[in-house]
C-alpha cells in the first residue's frame, strides 16, 4: 500500500490512500471517510506516532473495503432470490475453484465429454468440434490457460468459456439457471461428491 502524508492544517494530517481519504486527527484519533460508498469510520484506538496512525488507518480501510463486500454479497443474495435462484454464492464459488483445479488436463476432459471425434492435439491442448455450433473441422480450442485452469475458445463463431461453460454447452445446460447441474456434472468428471443444496 502506498501513502502519503501532508503536512498537519488545522485539525491535522492528512494520510490518503487511493480514494480513501484518512484524517490523523488531533489528539490522535483516526477518521476514514468514502463519500462514494457513503461510510465513515472513526477507530476506536488512539494513535501516538504517525507510523501507529498509518497502521490503524490501513485497518480501518480494510474494514470499509470488508464491509462493502459484505453489502455486495447480500445484494446478490437477495437479487438470486428475487430471481428464484436457490443457491448459496460463498459454498458455490469453493466447489466452482475445487472443480476449475481438478478439471486441469484437456485431454482427459475431452475424453470425458465424448468430444475427441475430430479432435487434434495442440501444445497446451486440444482442437474439437464446437459445442456451441455445427461445423466439419476442428475449431475449438480447449487448452491450458495461463492460471493452470482449462479455457475454451471458439475460432469459428467466437464463443468463449472457462470448464464449466464447456461441460454446460456439450450438456445442453444453460449455466444460469441450470447451474448446479453443471456443477454436478462437472464433479462427476471430476470425480468429486458435491454436499446437496439445503
Amino acid at each position: 500500500m502506498s501513502w502519503y502524508v501532508v503536512p498537519p492544517g488545522a485539525d491535522g494530517m492528512v494520510m490518503a490512500h487511493a480514494t480513501l481519504p484518512v484524517r490523523y486527527l488531533v489528539g490522535g484519533l483516526i477518521r476514514a471517510r468514502d463519500r462514494y460508498r457513503g461510510v465513515d469510520v472513526l477507530a476506536e484506538e488512539i494513535a501516538t506516532s504517525l507510523a501507529e496512525a498509518t497502521r490503524i488507518a490501513i485497518g480501518l480501510v480494510l474494514t470499509i473495503d470488508m464491509q462493502e463486500d459484505a453489502r455486495r454479497e447480500l445484494e446478490a443474495r437477495e437479487r438470486d432470490r428475487r430471481r428464484g435462484y436457490t443457491r448459496d454464492r460463498v459454498a458455490d464459488r469453493d466447489v466452482v475453484r475445487e472443480l476449475r483445479r481438478r478439471l486441469d488436463d484437456p485431454a482427459r476432459v475431452v475424453h470425458a465429454l465424448g468430444l475427441e471425434k475430430g479432435a487434434r492435439r495442440q501444445p497446451r491442448g486440444v482442437t474439437v468440434l464446437c459445442p456451441w455450433h455445427d461445423e466439419r473441422t476442428p475449431s475449438c480450442s480447449v487448452r491450458v490457460a495461463d492460471d493452470g485452469t482449462i479455457a475454451c475458445r471458439c475460432h469459428g463463431c467466437g464463443a468463449t468459456a472457462d470448464v464449466l461453460g464447456l461441460v454446460a454447452a456439450v450438456h445442453g445446460l444453460d449455466p444460469r439457471r441450470e447451474f448446479r447441474r453443471v456443477l454436478e456434472t462437472a464433479a462427476a468428471i471430476a470425480g468429486v461428491t458435491l454436499a446437496r443444496a439445503s
